[in-house]
């Protein structure tokens, strides 16, 4: 879990969120972001915001025991705003990135040095890539809604966990 680490003010994930007006599309792999801070805030309290304005929030992400208090947090906040507003989806797959309002794409990266034969680097680094280009956001989207369609809610794969003998899952 990455609880303690921050978000820097370079990557300005709040800025990006908040910039929407509409629509978040998110390709996450175990909703870890939902830990992190920006400064002194909260993402999660970002999204909640978010959410306050109207604009709709879809999720794919694993919903497994190990991402399993992520989601629940996550879905929290309709709870809380009592209207659904926030949507998460179990799938897995490889993209993590946040569509916004179908304008602009912002990807993550994560480089290990294990992963390079020559040392090209020396200690994991994180890129972060921008896409504004109508057709390729396009396409992302299209993928989105597409992975979207064939998943499953994550209110079932929650209540899937929940069934398993012998499986604690404990908030």
């Amino acid at each position: 879990m990455l609880s303690s680490r921050a978000i820097t003010v370079k990557q300005d994930i709040s800025g990006i969120l908040r910039s929407a007006k509409n629509q978040i599309l998110i390709f996450s792999g175990n909703l870890s972001w939902s830990n992190l801070k920006q400064g002194k805030e909260n993402i999660i309290n970002v999204f909640e915001n978010i959410a306050k304005r109207g604009v709709s929030i879809k999720i794919l992400s694993k919903v497994d025991i190990t991402s399993y208090k992520n989601v629940v947090k996550m879905l929290e906040i309709n709870h809380r705003l009592g209207k659904d507003m926030l949507e998460i989806r179990q799938c897995e797959q490889p993209l993590r990135a946040f569509i916004i309002d179908n304008d602009m794409a912002r990807f993550k990266e994560i480089l290990n040095p294990q992963d390079y034969t020559r040392k090209e680097i020396d200690k994991k680094t994180y890129a972060f890539y921008e896409i504004r280009d109508k057709e390729w956001i396009e396409w992302l989207t299209k993928i989105f809604w597409n992975l979207s369609r064939t998943s499953i809610p994550a209110e079932k794969s929650i209540k899937d966990l929940k069934s398993i003998k012998g499986v604690e899952i404990k908030l």
